[in-house]
């Protein structure tokens, strides 16, 4: 069914505007149409192609629109609330300002999609790749965002508080100043996030620092025992000179923890560095951390084993 075919059906000339409430617009050709304004509250648009469409102001709410079209559709201000978008393409769509409260995302593409000052409030957007999206500001707040993809994605100032983003691939997005008040964060991939100046009050899930050393390490008399390589490592040993034991090592650290890697002096889990390092041209050492110093130690949000500080002490040779 083209546009043609659905103005005559529904007795109009165009459809801008149209009442087009519980229309059966199952796999309709919509492609580039005008439709700003109109009414499609609990319409079937499944499977639709409103790739390009003008949707700005149209009123979608609880319309079926599982895998439809959506590509460079314009949705300003459109109300798609309780819609159904699972399996939607709205890769570069413009959805500034939509009201997408308690919708169905699950598993649609959003990736480069804008979506500034949306309503996305207690969306379902598990699975949804939302790459390379802006969601500047976007109401977030009790979002299921589990296992998205947002990587690169815009979210400063945005509310997330309560949303849910176990497992969520959040590398590279921008979060500063966003509020993640009470938002679950396990298993999230935080690595190169910027979360500047970010709200993280009450947030679940993420790594505590103390209790990781606490549980990889042993702690001696005056700190804690760690490992570190020295040889044909990824790290120039001639930054610290010639290596004895009981030399001091420090560097200004890079206090970061959404950086797996950063300045300051690296260590490891002995696990880790036997693992990464199993060559001949490299010597582990165990090092001393002085528990004065702890207060230099970074310990990534992502760490695979290792972390870095501000100062440490060389020990003796365990390999």
């Amino acid at each position: 069914m083209n546009y043609a075919d659905i103005c005559e059906k529904h007795g109009v000339s165009y459809l801008r505007g149209a009442d087009l409430n519980n229309a059966d617009l199952n796999n309709a050709d919509l492609s580039s149409a005008c439709l700003s304004s109109a009414c499609l509250s609990n319409a079937n648009l499944s499977n639709a192609d409103l790739s390009g469409a003008d949707l700005s102001s149209a009123c979608l709410s609880n319309a079926n629109l599982s895998n439809a079209d959506l590509r460079r559709a314009d949705l300003r201000g459109a109300d798609l609330s309780n819609a159904d978008l699972r399996g939607a393409d709205l890769r570069r769509a413009d959805l500034r300002g939509a009201d997408l409260s308690n919708a169905d995302l699950n598993n649609a593409d959003l990736s480069s999609a804008c979506l500034s000052n949306a309503n996305l409030s207690n969306a379902d957007l598990s699975g949804a790749d939302l790459s390379g999206a802006d969601l500047r500001g976007a109401d977030l707040r009790g979002a299921d965002l589990r296992r998205a993809d947002l990587r690169g994605a815009d979210l400063s100032n945005a509310d997330l508080r309560g949303a849910n983003l176990s497992n969520a691939n959040l590398s590279g997005a921008d979060l500063r100043r966003a509020d993640l008040n009470n938002a679950d964060l396990s298993g999230a991939d935080l690595s190169y996030t910027d979360l500047v100046d970010a709200n993280l009050s009450g947030a679940k899930g993420l790594l505590d620092a103390s209790d990781w050393l606490r549980d990889h390490f042993d702690t001696t008399s005056t700190g804690i025992r760690v490992y570190k390589a020295f040889g044909a490592t990824t790290y120039p040993q001639s930054v610290f000179g010639k290596i004895r034991v009981g030399k001091v090592l420090t560097e200004t650290v890079n206090s970061c923890r959404t950086n797996e890697c950063g300045c300051g002096v690296n260590f490891a889990t002995l696990k880790w560095v036997k693992a990464f390092y199993c060559n001949d041209d490299v010597i582990i050492r165990e090092c001393f951390i002085d528990f004065a110093d702890l207060a230099g130690v970074v310990v990534p949000y992502n760490t695979d084993g290792k972390a870095r500080c501000a100062r440490l002490t060389v020990g003796k040779v365990v390999k």
